[in-house]
């Protein structure tokens, strides 16, 4: 019987807390489509109503007709990413290990999910509703840029009291950092993996999975948590004793979805730190 006592939803469960607590980009998004769908080949249509017009009321006259606020938009997110991951512990490796080699296994499992979950949404920049390019940020400049992106996200109509997130790259952080513009929150400890700190309405978040290009250009996002929606699930967890050997071995299999439904909520900081700038 391969891994003794395995319980695959609960196995399941826990990877999916675990990449949760591990992700940054997939974290940061829309997770609300989660509950209601998350299989292979399936598909989620999110809609969007308009705003209601403001008329001015004239006493003793009628009023206008209602509105039909529905159907102003929609888009589809598609369920169209299948990953899994497959490993083993030998036999002796697990006896000798203390703690449970295979808790540890588990958990770089789910770091290795977590990462694949945010490279794809960080793999969306193209989606994005804005862009703003800039050669060579410095600690001079840089404060500048991110003003532009929060310009964009408040003449898009985004609320003031809305949730703005501003996700770097090492290289772009280490900038901010240099800048000495980053202050702390009070509650940073409930923030989540890559927070850094905090730059005016700005959450600031740090994640090696920032796409970078040949040419060094890091795309950074500034966004809400509407801009992207990301459904994800761990559908299958398995655990069985490889043919010939003397190990247990996992396989667990990851499906997930994300899609850009709000571009204009969405800027691309299109930064480049190499030879160019």
């Amino acid at each position: 019987m391969a891994y003794t006592n395995f319980k695959p939803n609960v196995w399941a469960k826990a990877i999916e807390r675990e990449r949760d607590t591990l992700s940054v980009g997939a974290a940061l998004c829309n997770r609300s489509y989660e509950k209601d769908v998350a299989n292979m080949g399936s598909s989620i249509q999110i809609n969007w109503t308009k705003r209601p017009t403001v008329n001015t009321y004239t006493v003793g006259t009628d009023i206008l007709a209602p509105e039909t606020l529905e159907g102003a938009g929609s888009t589809t997110l598609n369920i169209d990413q299948l990953k899994y991951v497959n490993f083993m512990v030998d036999d002796v490796d697990e006896l000798q290990s203390a703690p449970d080699i295979m808790e540890s296994c588990m958990h770089e499992a789910a770091a290795a999910i977590a990462a694949d979950a945010d490279k794809y949404v960080y793999n969306l920049y193209g989606e994005a509703g804005h862009t703003i390019s800039s050669l060579g940020p410095t600690p001079d400049n840089i404060t500048a840029i991110i003003a532009q992106a929060a310009k964009k996200l408040y003449e898009s109509n985004v609320p003031q009291n809305e949730e703005l997130f501003l996700e770097v790259s090492p290289a772009i952080y280490q900038i901010l950092w240099q800048a000495k513009v980053l202050r702390e929150a009070p509650n940073s400890d409930t923030l989540g993996t890559g927070f850094v700190g905090m730059f005016d309405n700005f959450k600031v978040y740090m994640s090696n999975c920032i796409v970078k290009d040949a040419a060094n250009y890091h795309f950074c996002y500034a966004r809400t948590r509407k801009a992207i929606a990301f459904v994800g699930q761990m559908k299958k967890m398995e655990a069985y004793r490889p043919e010939g050997l003397f190990a247990d071995a996992v396989k667990g299999l990851h499906v997930y979805g994300a899609k850009v439904v709000r571009p204009s909520e969405l800027v691309v900081l299109k930064l480049c730190t190499g030879p160019e700038a």
